[in-house]
């Protein structure tokens, strides 16, 4: 016997997949008419669009000064990263980090030196 809720999720489930292999359809066939253009003309050189321009200069991370060290909770928020890629970070030794009593604390410092040391391009 069927739940009435487990019907409704069911048919949320088969729309949401409905869309993504709708837009994967797209991107294939955007693919495809391109791949088709290098075939008609493999002489042809390849258009890239306008030639790229150095990447806009990333403003300095903001850090509220009030605070010295935040937890992997705050700066995966502070920063926009999974909480497993600041615990990788910091085992790379890219990130570091203080451990008190039972915490683990990553110093504004470090944050801020994360993002000094990314080399220009590097996306």
């Amino acid at each position: 016997m069927m739940m009435k809720g487990s019907n409704k999720s069911g048919a949320i489930e088969h729309h949401r997949r409905k869309r993504q292999v709708s837009e994967l359809c797209r991107h294939l066939r955007a693919a495809i008419d391109i791949l088709e253009e290098i075939a008609a003309e493999p002489d042809k050189p390849v258009e890239r669009g306008a030639p790229s321009s150095p990447p806009p200069r990333v403003p300095p991370l903001v850090i509220p000064p009030s605070k010295l060290a935040y937890s992997v909770k705050d700066a995966c928020a502070l920063i926009g990263l999974s909480r497993s890629k600041i615990y990788a970070l910091m085992a790379s030794g890219e990130l570091g980090s203080i451990r008190v009593g039972g915490r683990r604390l990553i110093p504004a410092d470090a944050i801020r030196r994360l993002f000094e040391e990314v080399p220009p391009g590097d996306d």
